[in-house]
């Protein structure tokens, strides 16, 4: 019978790709709506990301993920870094709230991109409202400059 390698003996390689494989295959259950799918690969990608942040090469890697051409990567690879490095993560969720993603054929791609850059900031400077306004000022110190919502008619 053969062992399974324990997953602090995979190299860092491997696990970034080991990342990015249960990343890819949650974005196409989301694309899809299937919720299954979407919570195993979750589970599976936050245990490969939780192995890489544990040596510096492997953060090292995953902060590279940061300007990955997909959104959504950028995005969860920006959740990893909030642990170690937020300066580095929080620009990266500032600009998703404003970015153009109509190239992202999925509704619920995009509302995942949105929704968890937004709950991380919110989470990151304490902010208890659900006003997406109450993050300009706080992103202004990372360099981020987000559009104001008139939320008035909502009223």
């Amino acid at each position: 019978m053969a062992m399974t390698s324990r997953i602090s003996e995979i190299s860092v390689h491997e696990l970034l790709k080991t990342f990015l494989k249960y990343e890819n295959l949650r974005l196409r259950a989301v694309r899809r709506l299937d919720v299954p799918a979407t919570n195993r690969n979750f589970l599976k990608a936050v245990a490969a990301s939780d192995s890489l942040s544990q040596t510096a090469a492997g953060r090292a890697e995953i902060e590279k993920l940061l300007t990955h051409p997909m959104p959504y990567i950028r995005v969860r690879a920006a959740g990893a870094v909030m642990t170690w490095a937020p300066e580095k993560a929080i620009p990266v969720f500032g600009r998703m709230l404003d970015a153009d993603l109509s190239a992202i054929s999925s509704v619920d791609e995009r509302l995942d991109i949105r929704i968890d850059s937004q709950d991380w900031l919110y989470q990151h400077f304490q902010i208890r409202s659900s006003d997406r306004n109450d993050l300009i000022e706080p992103l202004k110190a990372y360099g981020i400059e987000l559009s104001y919502r008139d939320r008035t008619g909502w009223r």
